[in-house]
């Protein structure tokens, strides 16, 4: 009797818990909030790389813009990586589908959101803790 009711509590507890699909939506919904607001550091990062590369060349300088040219490549594709994620993030399209559904959708989704996330640090030289 007494292993039956450990039982029960055990297969209660377990059942009230949440939803690996819960947890993997919160991963991610974290991922994309800890740099969301940094757009805009991303933003000026891109103003003042072209205002240096305009300023280069303004001057007729000999030196090498290909650095310059990559770094703004880099901070143009982080920024863009977020929007085009956000566009293409089906939040809505969740209850709709299984678990299972939304297990597999929100660990690819998990995936995308963790480049953007460490390419958006990147540009901006945030250190991972």
């Amino acid at each position: 009797m007494k292993n039956l009711l450990l039982l029960l509590f055990a297969v209660t507890l377990f059942a009230c818990g949440p939803k690996e699909s819960e947890t993997l939506y919160d991963e991610v919904m974290l991922l994309h909030d800890e740099v969301m607001p940094k757009i805009g550091d991303i933003r000026k990062v891109e103003k003042s790389l072209k205002a240096e590369m305009e300023q280069l060349i303004a001057e007729d300088s000999t030196a090498d813009l290909s650095n310059l040219e990559a770094d703004l490549t880099a901070a143009q594709n982080a920024g863009s990586g977020m929007m085009e994620w956000m566009r293409g993030f089906k939040a809505d399209e969740l209850e709709s589908m299984s678990e299972e559904e939304k297990v597999a959708y929100l660990k690819d989704e998990k995936v995308k959101i963790q480049k953007v996330n460490q390419d958006i640090k990147n540009v901006l030289g945030i250190e991972e803790k």
